[in-house]
């Protein structure tokens, strides 16, 4: 039997699951795409839609605003899972030795611990503390910050997406256009071609058949002067060889 996930794994993956893939935050009204049944908020596919192309940005797929299914069960299941979640932070938020809140960071020793092991532990002494929430608050706006500079990379890298596929298109339908009027171009010359052939064929069928009357006249008069010379006598021949 497969082992089953710990809560903490178990909510990570399910915050990956409930995640946009446009602003890769929580999901907020969420909308699933009916072609890749990817989610994502209303509010950002709207957008998308409305602003860059009607297409869905993860399957590219044609998409338009009325074909978004509306997931309920999503919206409903996230502030549960919040409350699964805030539980399991306190839980890890306790000092092990005193069942205290961390409420105190030792940056000499990097590490979280309760106001008893900060004051009466002799491991602490003489280090530097800042509170918990300060050192959080810093590094929470700082990876925010971060997010942000990733979010404007992201809406560099689907603004050029969106530049090739309209370069793409031009380039494509230059070509068709292009094709079209080399289409158009040879059906011109075919059609010359044609007609100047069928003109020399014309002329050159004429000249044969003239020839041929030619010929059948010599072949008849070489018949006829022979035909004489087989059958008149001397006397005859001579008679009539200027008219031959």
């Amino acid at each position: 039997m497969a082992a089953s996930l710990p809560p903490e794994n178990l909510l990570n993956s399910l915050e990956e699951v409930f995640c946009c893939y446009i602003c890769l935050g929580r999901l907020r009204d969420t909308r699933l795409c009916p072609k890749c049944s990817k989610m994502c908020c209303f509010q950002c596919i709207r957008r998308w839609l409305i602003e860059q192309k009607p297409s869905c940005p993860h399957c590219r797929s044609s998409l338009l605003l009325h074909e978004l299914v509306k997931c309920r069960w999503v919206d409903d299941l996230l502030p549960r899972l919040d409350n699964q979640a805030r539980k399991e932070a306190l839980s890890k938020d306790q000092c092990p030795t005193h069942s205290e809140q961390l409420s105190v960071y030792c940056v000499t020793c990097r590490l979280c611990v309760c106001h008893q092991c900060a004051l009466w532990a002799g491991e602490h002494a003489d280090h530097k503390f800042q509170p918990v929430t300060e050192i959080y608050e810093s590094h929470k706006t700082e990876l925010y910050d971060e997010i942000k500079n990733l979010k404007r990379r992201l809406a560099e890298i689907v603004d050029c997406i969106s530049d090739i596929d309209r370069q793409l298109n031009s380039y494509n339908q230059e070509r068709d256009n292009q094709l079209k009027q080399i289409n158009k171009v040879m059906k011109d010359i075919t059609s010359r071609i044609d007609m100047q052939i069928c003109s020399q064929i014309t002329k050159l069928r004429y000249q044969q058949s003239t020839l041929q009357k030619d010929s059948d006249i010599v072949e008849q008069k070489i018949g006829e002067v022979l035909n004489k010379i087989e059958t008149n006598v001397k006397s005859e021949f001579i008679s009539s060889f200027p008219s031959m």
